[in-house]
């Protein structure tokens, strides 16, 4: 069961009277065996043909979008493009950016745009239950506190090897400015938890890898 709390938002109604917005709350990330075993499951494969499947596409995704700079659709699923970057190395040995070409660009991200049929297909599956520790969240507050947020972040990472300041927002309930402050915080230090990867809107979080 999913989920969720109203969200108070700095847009008021025509009587001055704040609104509400409902919002998940994100508990966990399933992660690529758990999807295999669960596909598995549904469609009556073997898991070991589901993973094979799964890699084949998106080995031939990565190939599409690399080569060809093509956007690719899949039924039901979604879109994706991919978006271009500087490659970090090329703008801290060039930050005026006097020369740029191909070997200073690289594929820095991959946009999502999702099927309505995908939409449509969650929504059928969704069962609500409104948060019972946290039923309403105000302006500039967080229900989580900076343990669970750490906790929620390391877990995040182990599954995925990067996240952006909007996935963090998100992720912990958190806003937009409070999360980017929080997340430059968490790569400061000796004892950083994070890393920076690209810069600008291109801007991703690592986990620190520990020096030999």
């Amino acid at each position: 069961m999913a989920h969720y709390v109203m969200e108070e938002m700095n847009i008021p109604h025509g009587d001055g009277r704040k609104r509400l917005f409902p919002r998940l709350i994100d508990s966990r990330c399933i992660s690529h065996e758990a999807l295999v075993e669960y596909v598995a499951k549904h469609c009556g494969y073997d898991a070991g043909a589901v993973e094979g499947v799964l890699a084949s596409v998106v080995d031939c995704v990565g190939e599409l979008m690399g080569f060809h700079g093509a956007s690719v659709h899949i039924n039901d699923l979604g879109t994706f493009t991919p978006t271009l970057a500087l490659k970090r190395e090329r703008e801290e040995s060039d930050p005026e950016q006097t020369h740029r070409n191909a070997r200073s660009i690289e594929v820095g991200g991959v946009r999502f745009r999702p099927d309505k049929a995908l939409i449509l297909n969650a929504d059928k599956h969704c069962t609500l239950e409104r948060s019972p520790y946290v039923p309403t969240i105000r302006p500039n507050a967080c229900p989580y506190t900076l343990e669970q947020r750490l906790q929620k972040l390391t877990a995040y990472l182990k599954e995925t090897p990067f996240i952006s300041g909007k996935a963090y927002e998100e992720l912990v309930q958190m806003p937009h400015t409070a999360a980017g402050k929080e997340l430059r915080t968490l790569t400061e230090g000796a004892n950083a938890l994070l890393e920076i990867q690209g810069r600008g809107s291109h801007r991703v979080y690592t986990l620190r890898q520990a020096e030999p």
